[in-house]
């Protein structure tokens, strides 16, 4: 049964997917290709601040999402916590992967291998190295507003 509502809600809402519960991180990897393009970053760079942008959502998620409304909080929660020291976000070590105590991903490309397919669906962004570039869609130049995560 799961198979044919799936694809009743593919013909509907193209491009959305089981493992993309949160609408957040469309926009979040918009931006992102965007902002790799605009500032010519090369694939380091854009993993880098791939791997930064999904640690600072996940910690504003961990200190202000609503863990019992639907869909509960952001990826990496609880992976996060100990790179938090009160109001302090420890960026660079949570979004290293070696060297790193407590990576809230252990995947080189964090969270983006779940949201890429259902993103060059919906043309907000594409895969270019394991990282998000612009999509046929552009990002609106206010979501674009992340060069101090680089």
């Amino acid at each position: 049964m799961e198979a044919p509502v799936l694809r009743a809600i593919e013909l509907l809402v193209p491009g959305i997917s089981s493992v993309t519960r949160y609408v957040r991180y469309y926009a979040l990897y918009a931006a992102l290709g965007a902002h790799a393009a605009d500032h010519d970053l090369d694939g380091a760079a854009s993993l880098r601040l791939l791997r930064r942008s999904e640690v600072v959502l996940a910690a504003v998620s961990r200190l202000h999402d609503d863990p019992d409304a639907w869909p509960g909080m952001g990826h990496a929660v609880d992976e996060v916590r100990h790179a938090l020291d009160g109001d302090v976000l420890r960026t660079d070590a949570a979004a290293r992967m070696e060297d790193a105590d407590h990576p809230y991903s252990p995947r080189r490309s964090g969270f983006w291998s779940q949201y890429l397919g259902p993103s060059t669906v919906l043309g907000t962004a594409v895969n270019e190295g394991d990282v998000p570039r612009p999509g046929k869609h552009a990002c609106p130049r206010r979501s674009r507003r992340c060069s101090r995560l680089c």
